[in-house]
């Protein structure tokens, strides 16, 4: 993991830890917070990271910036 991401990887592993261990002890319709169970905050997860995931490639580097405006 390239150390700008690591606190990101950190947070992801941590995040399928729990996952898994909910899997196997509760329901994924355990309310978490603002009326959203476990299911709307994971799903929103996903939608706010794939804009990212569409930026970085596969060696986990940012894209290099786009040249500024003339």
């Amino acid at each position: 993991t390239a150390p700008h991401a690591a606190p990101y990887a950190a947070a992801v592993a941590g995040l399928r830890a729990l996952l898994a261990e909910l899997d196997e002890h509760g329901p994924w319709g355990t309310p978490v917070v603002h009326e959203w169970d476990v299911h709307d905050t994971v799903a929103h997860l996903i939608a706010a990271d794939e804009p990212l995931a569409r930026h970085v490639d596969r060696n986990g580097q940012a894209p290099a910036a786009p040249p500024a405006p003339s």
